[in-house]
């Protein structure tokens, strides 16, 4: 793995993270979700959630975001 880029399996968790979060699906142990949350702030993504209760979501959307190479391969400095 070259640095600054996330392993395929990393890239998998991170992205499965974001969508069960989006769908509002409890996602296990606090330790594993904070890990989660902390590296998807540090490499800049996040699904907004709105307050509003009617909210829809396009996971389509969301997984066509997610497999653009160049949200995951972007340098960490």
């Amino acid at each position: 793995m070259t640095c600054g880029q996330l392993a395929p399996s990393r890239a998998r968790s991170l992205a499965g993270y974001l969508l069960l979060s989006a769908a509002a699906v409890p996602q296990g142990a606090k330790r594993t979700t904070c890990e989660l949350e902390r590296e998807c702030r540090e490499l800049g993504l996040a699904v907004s959630l709105s307050a509003d209760a009617d909210r829809h979501i396009d996971v389509a959307e969301i997984l066509d975001q997610c497999m653009t190479p160049e949200l995951w391969s972007a340098s960490k400095t």
